[in-house]
């Protein structure tokens, strides 16, 4: 039970963070076109986007702490024999900074999957984070 919590912790608030993100993209994309306006979903009239801006950097925050702590946890020493993952933190870290640079200064608004892997820079740091994490766990 104790696994599936801190999988579903862990899973939250990267959830939250791509959440923001997308809620951010739907509200800078509505307050650029007067189209999008009009089809402006009522809960995103309670928004702005420098509050979405400071709950995109909390939840960046808190998935980045989440993931490091996970990776030093019993838990993963048990299920992977390492405490090594660690070092693949860097990669998330990356990954998180670079949807960031995607937010802030790319057209790209909508669908974070989509944003991530149309990014070649994104799919080779998701690569990466593979086989780092990989040969971590099974050399």
């Amino acid at each position: 039970m104790g696994s599936s919590l801190a999988r579903e912790d862990r899973l939250s608030r990267l959830s939250l963070f791509l959440a923001f993100a997308k809620r951010r993209g739907e509200l800078k994309l509505s307050l650029t076109s007067r189209k999008h306006e009009e089809a402006l979903r009522p809960v995103l009239k309670k928004y702005n986007i420098r509050i979405i801006d400071q709950f995109l950097s909390i939840s960046a925050t808190a998935s980045i702490v989440t993931y490091a702590i996970f990776t030093l946890s019993d838990y993963a020493l048990k299920r992977f024999g390492t405490h090594n993952l660690i070092y693949t933190t860097f990669f998330v870290v990356f990954g998180i900074f670079r949807y960031f640079y995607l937010i802030y200064f790319s057209d790209v608004d909508g669908n974070p999957t989509e944003m991530l892997l149309n990014d070649k820079f994104s799919v080779i740091n998701i690569i990466l984070w593979v086989i780092c994490s990989f040969f971590i766990v099974y050399r």
